[in-house]
Formats: C-alpha cells, sequence, structure tokens
C-alpha cells in the first residue's frame, strides 16, 4: 500500500476518533502511505472493523478501544501504540 504523495514506511500513527468520518480517513490514507496504524475510538467493534479493512488491503493497523476523556484509558492506547511500533 505505498502512496504517491509521502511515504510513512516505518512510521507509526496513532489516529483517535478513527472509526468513522475524518478520523478513519485519515488512518486509511496514513495506512495507504505505509504507516502502521493505531486506530481508535469507544467502541472496540468499530475499531476492529476499520483494522480488517485496511489489513485487507495490505496496510497494517491495530484496534484499541479508548475514551480519551480517561486518562486510564489514554495510558493504556499509548503502551498499546508503544508495542505496535
Amino acid at each position: 500500500m505505498a502512496n504517491q504523495l509521502f511515504d510513512l514506511s516505518g512510521q507509526v500513527a496513532l489516529i483517535t476518533g478513527s472509526s468513522r468520518g475524518i478520523g478513519r480517513a485519515i488512518a486509511e490514507e496514513m495506512a495507504a502511505a505505509g504507516a502502521k496504524v493505531v486506530i481508535s475510538s469507544r467502541k472496540q467493534e468499530a475499531c476492529d472493523e476499520v483494522r480488517d479493512q485496511i489489513r485487507a488491503r495490505g496496510g497494517e493497523a491495530m484496534s484499541f478501544a479508548c475514551n480519551i476523556g480517561r486518562k486510564e484509558e489514554v495510558e493504556g492506547l499509548i503502551k498499546a501504540t508503544k508495542r505496535h511500533g
């Protein structure tokens, strides 16, 4: 999945609110540019759907549900992202 505009190979991108709308579009484009993406929103099932679609297109993605208004959930998201990288 190489994007011709820029290359994010070897980079990890954490996109909150990425299960739909603009966040999802950003995640899909970053994956197309070669980034390992972390899909995050409040509902795990919605995150998993986006993750699966990115993987089906040859991208690398993981999903992690997180309410960014809860510090302990954000800390877990950051730890999971670091493991993904």
